[in-house]
């Protein structure tokens, strides 16, 4: 369940375990909007919130499948945290560059993605902004 999740996760980091997140999805979790191939979405703030308290660094991958059926794992290199200072700030870079790094493994087999799925349906408010707070973090979407 959602609400064990984050002890669980920071119980693992602190015992030194890999944790796998995923954030290229429209949930219903805190988020803020940024760029995602030329679109605002809709982002989990989480792995960023986990990164800045943790000082756990961020190791984006994605797993490909080949065409003689086998697996490719493609790793790129670590995104430490974000340390400006500014919390709401810095979750915001932290999941602009989380959301940057997905992006370019996308790319690499972009039929692999699962596209299906409604990347972009949350909207940034009408007004202009993105929400409420400067980078339009939201509270998790009822």
């Amino acid at each position: 369940p959602r609400d064990r999740a984050t002890p669980a996760v920071l119980r693992a980091l602190r015992r030194g375990d890999v944790v796998g997140l995923l954030i290229d999805q429209d949930t219903r979790v805190q988020g803020t909007f940024v760029d995602f191939f030329g679109q605002p979405a809709y982002t989990p703030v989480g792995p960023a919130v986990i990164a800045l308290r943790t000082d756990a660094p961020v190791v984006p991958m994605a797993i490909h499948r080949q065409p003689d059926d086998t697996h490719l794992i493609t790793v790129l290199p670590p995104i430490e945290p974000v340390r400006s200072g500014r919390w709401d700030e810095d979750m915001h870079e932290a999941t602009r560059r989380y959301t940057g790094a997905i992006e370019r493994l996308i790319r690499q087999a972009p039929t692999q993605w699962v596209w299906m799925h409604e990347r972009w349906k949350t909207k940034p408010a009408k007004d202009g902004g993105q929400g409420s707070g400067k980078h339009g973090f939201l509270r998790a979407r009822e």
